[in-house]
């Protein structure tokens, strides 16, 4: 119960943000258009594809943005609010991996305000690109991965493995956490 306050700052500054930037509309930023590509094909012909021109595999950004578009509509605002809360749970597992390495509730929120502080931060909260979908495995995994280190316990090491496993589905380079 000592982390939730910290937990929940960061998770509201997070949301906060993605208010602040409101980037409501049907238009593509950056490179999200070639994402969401994958999205409307899943919609339309109900089966997972990719495109060419896209490096990443995006398999769990693929299927989380089928679902919040079966809600929300097959538009870049419903995909934008999907990943501006993907940003808020990537704070707070951000949060979390700072606690799991062994820094105290004052550093791990400072940490973790200072990853939401960085200026490539509201661009990728805003958009349907790919990096935070990547982050939402990677740093649970690693925290899994140094618990085991300070602990060490088969499930453990499953555990950070398997989300190491849905991270690479997503973008190879989670594979990095494991090594």
């Amino acid at each position: 119960s000592a982390w939730r306050a910290p937990t929940m700052a960061v998770v509201a500054v997070a949301l906060a943000l993605a208010f602040a930037v409101d980037p409501r509309g049907d238009f593509p930023l950056n490179d999200d258009w070639a994402y969401a590509h994958s999205v409307a094909w899943l919609a339309a012909e109900h089966r997972i594809r990719l495109s060419d021109w896209i490096a990443m595999n995006l398999l769990p950004q693929t299927l989380l943005g089928g679902l919040a578009t079966a809600i929300g509509g097959l538009t870049f605002t419903t995909l934008r609010h999907l990943t501006q809360i993907v940003a808020a749970a990537v704070a707070a597992l951000a949060l979390g991996f700072f606690r799991v390495a062994g820094l105290g509730r004052r550093d791990a929120l400072m940490a973790t305000l200072t990853l939401i502080a960085m200026p490539c931060w509201l661009p990728l909260a805003n958009s349907y690109m790919t990096d935070l979908y990547g982050m939402l495995f990677a740093l649970p995994a690693a925290a899994l991965f140094v618990r085991a280190l300070r602990e060490p316990r088969p499930a453990f090491v499953v555990a950070g493995t398997l989300l190491a496993v849905a991270g690479v589905l997503q973008r190879q380079v989670v594979l990095a956490v494991p090594a």
